[in-house]
């Protein structure tokens, strides 16, 4: 298992993140994800292992990745960068096929936001092509015992107001822990315990995002 960097929130998941299930982070833009996405990267890499990161929107930097690792670390990290939502679709049935056992780690990065630039154009196609890479995703953690991370867009529900993962019940159906990321300050950021299938949910954990990685706040005092 690898750690998030912030110990209060490895306890409220059960003692870091889970391995064989969909880890799913979501939040507004902005709200950290990404380097949350990082830290793990960092952390996986630490523990003798490597990292495969897919980032359809340009959420990792090299630069970002060595301030808070090092430059030999990117050695230890394979990054694909699709440019479609079907180049997704086949880089994650390309690293179906070619994974080996020195990867301990999955990250898309974000799941979704190639997904809402076809979902106009046929919504009954975009979500058999996201339910078909979550489905993959899933099945792929299960079989290998290793830990999947996907971080998920947002938007404001029309008629509710309240804020929906874009994709809704798709993302939702596959991740088995869920995590809203929400900003609270310039570097200050609030992780709220969305699901989880034998924690308590709904416990807030607050932790800063300074040069050097995620790091806790317990004394910042927001709740």
């Amino acid at each position: 298992m690898i750690s998030f960097n912030i110990e209060e929130l490895d306890k409220s998941i059960g003692g870091k993140l889970e391995a064989g299930i969909i880890t799913n982070a979501y939040g507004s833009a902005g709200s950290g994800k990404s380097n949350i996405a990082m830290q793990l990267c960092v952390n996986c890499i630490k523990e003798g292992k490597k990292a495969i990161y897919v980032d359809s929107e340009n959420g990792f930097t090299p630069e970002r990745f060595i301030q808070m690792h090092d430059k030999e670390g990117l050695k230890n990290i394979h990054i694909y960068k699709p440019k479609t939502f079907d180049e997704q679709l086949n880089i994650i049935e390309l690293i179906e096929k070619s994974i080996d056992k020195n990867v301990g780690l999955i990250v898309i990065d974000s799941a979704v936001s190639l997904y809402r630039l076809i979902l106009h154009n046929n919504i009954t196609d975009a979500n058999y092509k996201l339910t078909k890479q979550f489905y993959m995703l899933a099945k792929l953690s299960e079989s290998k015992k290793m830990p999947v991370f996907v971080t998920n867009q947002v938007y404001s529900d029309f008629d509710s107001g309240d804020i929906e993962l874009v994709g809704r019940d798709i993302p939702k159906y596959f991740s088995k822990t869920i995590l809203r990321i929400e900003k609270r300050g310039n570097n200050s950021r609030c992780v709220i315990l969305i699901r989880h299938r034998f924690m308590p949910e709904g416990k807030k954990i607050n932790f800063e995002i300074k040069e050097k990685g995620l790091f806790s706040a317990k004394k910042l005092g927001f709740f």
